[in-house]
């Protein structure tokens, strides 16, 4: 949960503070997410969890006028580690 959740929303939070959510400049979050963020799969509980909960963390900043954020869903990726 860490790496999808709390460490995002650690660098979310000191990236607004630096370059301030209510001045008149629109401030872009791209966060790089998963269909697994919507979709449960077997044995993946606490990552389909974290992801789903970093997106509505992520879409309550948008109540921000000055906050836009991108989901973006690149699709599979293959390699080693993933079989």
């Amino acid at each position: 949960m860490y790496l999808n959740l709390t460490s995002v929303m650690l660098l979310t939070s000191a990236f607004l503070k630096r370059y301030g959510p209510n001045t008149t400049s629109t401030k872009t979050i791209v966060n790089m997410s998963t269909p697994l963020a919507r979709n449960a799969l077997p044995g993946l509980g606490l990552y389909c969890s974290g992801k789903a909960a970093r997106e509505m963390y992520l879409n309550v900043l948008v109540e921000n006028p000055a906050v836009k954020v991108l989901h973006y869903y690149p699709g599979v990726c293959r390699h080693r580690h993933a079989g």
